[in-house]
């Protein structure tokens, strides 16, 4: 993680950024990647004790991953407080295609 942005002026938003490289690196596999890991977010996030402030708030929590190459935003993982306050995932890693 390279910073975490949360500002009072707009408490409705809560940023993770990350820069990222290599293979991860592209817009076509990370989108992917980070789907597959979508429930490991959430379940970190629901865990975590210093983000009780934020689910109060009722913030969306966002995770920007951000490409090392171009600077490029790839991919931008959000939350919404009906997420991390039940057990219900919005969007749900995509399945794959069975041939």
């Amino acid at each position: 993680m390279d910073s975490v942005i949360y500002r009072a002026a707009n408490p409705d938003n809560y940023y993770y950024y990350y820069t990222v490289s290599g293979i991860m690196d592209n817009d076509y596999e990370l989108p992917v990647l980070i789907d597959g890991q979508r429930a490991i977010y959430l379940t970190n996030l629901k865990q975590a004790p210093e983000m009780a402030p934020i689910m109060e708030r009722e913030a969306t929590v966002h995770h920007v991953f951000i490409s090392k190459s171009t600077g490029k935003m790839l991919y931008d993982l959000r939350f919404v407080s009906a997420e991390y306050n039940s057990d219900y995932i919005s969007n749900p890693p995509s399945k794959p295609i069975l041939r």
